[in-house]
């Protein structure tokens, strides 16, 4: 078909795509509770179904699934499938491979979807054994995919100071990299065997900082060797357990990449360099929020 790129925003108050009977358009009907980005893309291909609102949703810090009004019919609830399921049918439709549709649904404070459609939990720091992690990961990715969500952008990876201070404090394992390392692997492999594609995050390690990268660029002092022993630790032991996708933090590194002022996410010998030839790793590789500082 023919595809016409736009963007509806940056934080589009999307609720829902409804099928409407008509011969021209799919229509979008529109509630507050549910805040996303939605990238529209149009597909010309018959006189009978000619143009289609196709919404890949990114949630935002703020989003939510409710109920759709009364008004709208059964067959469209919950909301968030049937978005999902009438976006992979126009994809397929128009010859494009499966969309991936992603959430940050973490646990604890990063939990994009929330109560009552959605379980929550206390977070990572809670965790204290891999039963734990088991129970999170088989039970969020049973939620998503019903939601026909294909991708949670989690497990954290980082690994906190010995004090446990730092930004990521609330989102991580703990202190320990072959516990962060277990406890990792255990949600991973119970997201994925959910039919949820898990990420590994933030490479290489945004752990031992108090300063939050999407207000300025942390800095990582630590020499190399501190770096291989302990951020560097669980990402490379999860890369040998089947993780299929690595987020890429914006921190400065010098041990790393000596170059001023360049984010890790932005830096050649840290992604090529480390992660895909040292490292080895052949799956999808993410950035943060691009519209970090």
């Amino acid at each position: 078909g023919i595809w016409n790129d736009s963007i509806c925003g940056p934080e589009t108050n999307f609720v829902e795509m409804v099928c409407r009977p008509s011969s021209t358009r799919y229509s979008v009907e529109r509630s507050a509770p549910l805040r996303v980005r939605a990238l529209s893309r149009r597909c010309t291909r018959s006189s009978s179904d000619s143009r289609v609102l196709l919404s890949i949703l990114l949630a935002s810090s703020r989003a939510s699934v409710c109920p759709p009004p009364p008004a709208v019919p059964s067959m469209y609830r919950p909301p968030a499938a049937g978005c999902s399921r009438d976006c992979q049918a126009c994809a397929a439709r128009c010859g494009q491979p499966p969309l991936i549709i992603a959430v940050d649904q973490e646990g604890g404070p990063v939990a994009r979807l929330k109560a009552p459609h959605f379980t929550e939990f206390t977070g990572n720091p809670a965790m204290r054994d891999e039963d734990d992690a088991r129970a999170f990961a088989r039970t969020t990715a049973l939620e998503l995919s019903t939601a026909g969500i294909n991708m949670d952008m989690a497990p954290v990876m980082d690994v906190a100071p010995d004090d446990h201070s730092g930004i990521m404090a609330d989102r991580v394992f703990g202190e320990a990299p072959g516990l962060v390392g277990s406890l990792g692997r255990a949600v991973i492999r119970a997201l994925q065997d959910g039919g949820v594609a898990a990420t590994a995050k933030h490479f290489p390690g945004h752990g031992d900082t108090d300063k939050d990268s999407h207000h300025t660029l942390p800095v990582i002092n630590h020499s190399k060797e501190r770096l291989n022993s302990t951020e560097l630790f669980p990402f490379k032991y999860l890369v040998d357990h089947d993780l299929m996708a690595v987020m890429t933090a914006h921190l400065n590194i010098p041990a790393l990449d000596s170059t001023p002022q360049l984010a890790s996410s932005l830096s050649p010998p840290i992604i090529n360099g480390l992660l895909k030839k040292e490292m080895d790793f052949k799956g999808l590789i993410i950035t943060d929020a691009l519209e970090m500082k």
